[in-house]
């Protein structure tokens, strides 16, 4: 009996676990939807210019998630990052125009300072991935 209601812990505790993840990932994919309808508002993204952007950034998110499991050495990832950042800058240039593109990266860059700004105030060591300008 004791075996009996072990698994049917085991099974609900596993139910549960994709419960939560299925609602965390609901959530983060309805906060990209959020993100990318306020750029869509900032940018006047087309419709296919916004389901592109939506699929990039689901993407890059899948991504900086798998990040932390891959099994390589700090240096490793750095330049992991670095080389993926390089392709996701790409093909986001792709979809947008000039006028586009020169507001995001203005965006970008503010909220890079904002971000380093703040890490400095806290006095946090920041090891910076560098970017490249397209």
């Amino acid at each position: 009996m004791k075996q009996v209601i072990n698994i049917i812990y085991l099974i609900v505790f596993t139910l549960c676990s994709k419960g939560v993840h299925a609602q965390s990932a609901t959530f983060r994919d309805s906060s990209l939807t959020v993100l990318v309808q306020r750029l869509s508002e900032a940018y006047s993204l087309s419709p296919s210019q916004e389901a592109a952007f939506l699929s990039i950034e689901r993407q890059h998110r899948i991504f900086l998630d798998s990040l932390g499991d891959l099994h390589q050495s700090p240096e490793q990832r750095k330049q992991c990052l670095a080389d993926y950042l390089k392709v996701h800058d790409h093909q986001l240039k792709s979809i947008l125009n000039d006028v586009q593109w020169k507001k995001y990266t203005a965006m970008q860059e503010a909220g890079h300072a904002a971000l380093l700004k703040h890490v400095q105030a806290k006095k946090i060591i920041v090891q910076e991935v560098p970017r490249q300008n397209l």
